[in-house]
């Protein structure tokens, strides 16, 4: 048995906690309160954030509870996200919802000592076995209350408890707040490796060194003659299956060239680059460049247990192209065939999380994309999908996104903004350095990343156990 249970002797925590005052705010609807709810604690530092300040005519009915200073407001709804806080100085006599169970600390027990004893794992466990509910989880506060109550020793022996407790935990936060720093320094690390791959300046060197490649204007004039030819070739076969020969090349004239960007305000490029466009660069074939299809094509009554798989925003933002498990039979396919995918198409979110950038490897389950992302297939004979993906993650062409996005409550794309954008384009053979480039630093970065969790990890197992033995006679 733990030894927090076995010091209890049968001593709940109702039996060392007092009942707190009910208000109600509405019989004085001119007097403003603070009003403190679920969303005022932060419940990675387990404090009181944030209140709302309301009229008592304004405030809602589940603004009930008067707190005071040294209570512990102790979340009943959804208690697995601990938001669990200690009432400050500045919040005596404000209002607490009816969402907490207010511990407020009898003569027999101080009032930090109560704080960190509701953050403890065996406490918290005895509270989570008695949730209800599946999609509202919440216990009552009954629940709260018949939990045992910690060993009491002396008033001044739990003050000392608690100044180890802080001692430790302070020294802890510190060791905390550092990795988090080096974690911000490595994500600013990341973008900026980002940022000179796509404005040149990652392989200036290399183009120093390598003086004879073929520069990107000269590319995308290939680029451009080999989609003219393969449209003329199509547009010829076309007209030879009617059984007509045509009597001259006005039939060419019936060609579209895809429109360049507009590089009038563009910043200027490496030398060897050329400003272009996915219209430019997305291989010659038909919806090449493809958003998905209207919501009332795919509806979730159209999925089956197998087929040929949906891929949406669930595998662009975990970045795992084999998850998930929806599907549509050989008709709905054939309907949105339009919207199908392949190995090497990247995938982008178009709402609330946009830009979000996903390539599809070798293997992938045949399928279409659905209504929240967009797909390009690009000419990969000239244009490395991994560096398309670079581009789309840089601060700059983010920042783009977000101007430009629009919707009430999520940003959202479109299509013909992922058109619109201007495309710095290298040579094929600066592509691939500079995603060499890329991959070498991010895997540095992403290996410190890997270490900082682990010891962010570490440190929470910490804090439970400077409680355990606090607990348990353990610090003092």
């Amino acid at each position: 048995m733990s030894e927090l249970v076995r010091k209890t002797s049968g001593i709940t925590l109702g039996d060392v906690t007092v009942p707190v005052d009910k208000v109600n705010p509405a019989d004085n609807p001119d007097h403003e309160i603070e009003y403190i709810d679920i969303s005022s604690i932060d419940n990675a530092s387990l404090k009181i954030v944030a209140t709302k300040r309301l009229s008592g005519k304004d405030a809602p009915s589940r603004a009930r509870q008067r707190v005071q200073h040294g209570d512990v407001v102790f979340s009943t709804v959804r208690p697995y996200l601990k938001n669990i806080a200690y009432v400050p100085e500045s919040l005596h006599d404000e209002v607490a919802s009816t969402g907490f169970c207010v511990l407020r600390p009898s003569p027999s027990i101080f009032s930090r000592y109560l704080y960190y004893f509701v953050q403890t794992d065996d406490f918290l466990r005895g509270v989570y076995a008695l949730q209800r509910g599946v999609s509202y989880p919440a216990v009552r506060n009954e629940d709260v209350l018949s939990q045992p109550a910690p060993y009491l020793p002396s008033i001044e022996i739990q003050k000392a408890v608690v100044a180890e407790i802080e001692k430790q935990f302070s020294r802890l936060d510190e060791a905390v707040a550092a990795l988090k720093r080096i974690q911000a320094n490595l994500k600013r690390y990341k973008a900026a490796v980002l940022k000179a791959a796509v404005e040149g300046k990652l392989t200036e060197q290399w183009r120093k060194d390598h003086p004879g490649v073929e520069p990107a204007n000269q590319l995308l004039k290939r680029i451009l003659a080999e989609r003219r030819a393969k449209w003329e070739t199509e547009e010829l076969a076309k007209i030879m299956a009617k059984g007509t020969k045509p009597k001259d090349d006005s039939w060419k004239k019936k060609y579209k060239e895809p429109a360049g960007p507009d590089t009038t305000n563009l910043p200027g490029l490496p030398e060897g680059w050329v400003w272009t466009n996915f219209e430019q660069l997305a291989e010659a074939s038909p919806n090449a460049l493809k958003a998905g299809p209207f919501g009332s094509a795919l509806k979730k009554e159209y999925y089956v247990p197998n087929g040929y798989k949906v891929y949406g925003q669930e595998q662009v933002i975990s970045g795992d192209p084999f998850y998930g498990d929806y599907y549509i039979d050989q008709d709905r396919f054939d309907s949105l065939k339009s919207c199908a995918v392949k190995s090497g198409d990247i995938l982008i979110s178009l709402v609330g999380t946009i830009g979000k950038v996903l390539i599809l490897p070798e293997g992938i389950e045949s399928g279409i994309i659905n209504p929240r992302l967009v797909k390009l297939s690009m000419n990969k004979n000239y244009v490395i999908p991994e560096f398309v993906k670079a581009y789309l993650q840089s601060d700059a062409v983010r920042h783009s996104f977000s101007t430009r996005s629009h919707g009430g409550t999520m940003d959202i794309l479109n299509l013909s903004m992922l058109k619109e954008l201007p495309v710095p384009l290298p040579s094929i053979t600066e592509q691939w350095q500079l995603i060499e480039q890329i991959d070498r630093s991010f895997s540095i970065a992403e290996e410190l990343e890997t270490t900082i969790k682990t010891n962010l990890k570490r440190a929470e197992r910490l804090r439970q156990t400077i409680l355990q033995r606090a607990f348990s006679g353990g610090l003092v």
